[in-house]
């Protein structure tokens, strides 16, 4: 029998994935079990997949399919619980998957001559600090600058770059510092390096790292696949939906003012200044928090 499973989205949700593949293929340990990821990087070298898809060869899933196919194309993004936050997407996904969650934890595999070859293109004279500081909306060449005031800086999930600022000079004598970054995104900061490399890259510099300072983003679940305890920070997002009790999360100040009606609830990759619940990005968090 074939069991196809799809999922489309982010690095974050992708890397989620794994544990619904992990736990189907425990519930069809027999099947030919066949994968569409629009994210197939996360999916390398995984043992519990027999073939591996991107979206433009997802049409060849069709001649898989018969009557005794099981097919999961499902959206967890859309469901219910998930939405008022009611439960995790790991719960409300396996319940759409019908299988059982029991707090299983992503997973990412890394092959010795990866970790080898990849260990070598970053500086490791001193401990390494990896920093996600900006995520969400990635601004193409093409891109209108209009429609992008804050020049990519999204102040429901990004840090803000004063505590950035303070965040790289506390630690600047001690660790390099990586900046992770997609290639289009605009912000990058000062007496960083940048590491803007492809993914599997990026999962060897933070299991070679020794700290992350992370926001809610794919870096944060790469870390909890590679059970690297971080400092999370959380502004707009939710840890019921998307937290690990691995890491160190640390939650927004309250806010201080009062927010717009259609203040961040979990689909927008960027929310206009304007709306944020503070009257300035200096009262989102408590910097020795985060430094301690």
């Amino acid at each position: 029998m074939n069991i196809v499973f799809e999922v489309t989205g982010g690095l974050g949700k992708n890397i989620i994935a794994t544990v619904m593949v992990k736990l189907l293929r425990q519930k069809y340990p027999k099947h030919h079990f066949v994968i569409v990821s629009s994210s197939p990087e996360v999916f390398h070298h995984n043992p519990h997949i027999d073939v591996l898809l991107t979206p433009d060869r997802r049409g060849e899933i069709y001649h898989l399919i018969n009557p005794k196919t099981k097919v999961f194309l499902h959206e967890p993004y859309y469901s219910s619980n998930f939405i008022t936050k009611k439960e995790s997407i790991y719960n409300t996904w396996a319940k759409l998957c019908g299988v059982e969650y029991n707090g299983e934890q992503p997973e990412i595999f890394i092959t010795k001559e990866e970790e080898e070859k990849y260990t070598k293109l970053f500086d490791t004279s001193k401990p390494i600090l990896v920093l996600h500081p900006h995520g969400g909306p990635v601004i193409e060449p093409t891109t209108n600058p209009k429609n992008y005031p804050n020049n990519g800086y999204n102040w429901v999930r990004d840090i803000p770059r004063n505590v950035s600022k303070e965040i790289i000079n506390y630690y600047k004598n001690d660790y390099n510092i990586y900046q992770v970054k997609h290639p289009l995104q605009k912000i990058t900061l000062s007496g960083v390096n940048i590491a803007d490399n492809p993914i599997r890259e990026i999962m060897v510099l933070l299991k070679i790292s020794s700290k992350r300072i992370l926001i809610d983003s794919f870096s944060q679940h790469l870390a909890a696949a590679l059970n690297l305890e971080s400092t999370v920070l959380w502004i707009g997002t939710s840890t019921k939906n998307f937290g690990y009790e691995l890491h160190n999360n640390i939650k927004a100040n309250p806010y201080t003012q009062y927010p717009h009606y259609t203040t961040y609830v979990g689909f927008d990759l960027a929310e206009p200044m304007n709306y944020m619940p503070y009257k300035n990005t200096l009262e989102i968090f408590n910097i020795d928090k985060i430094l301690k």
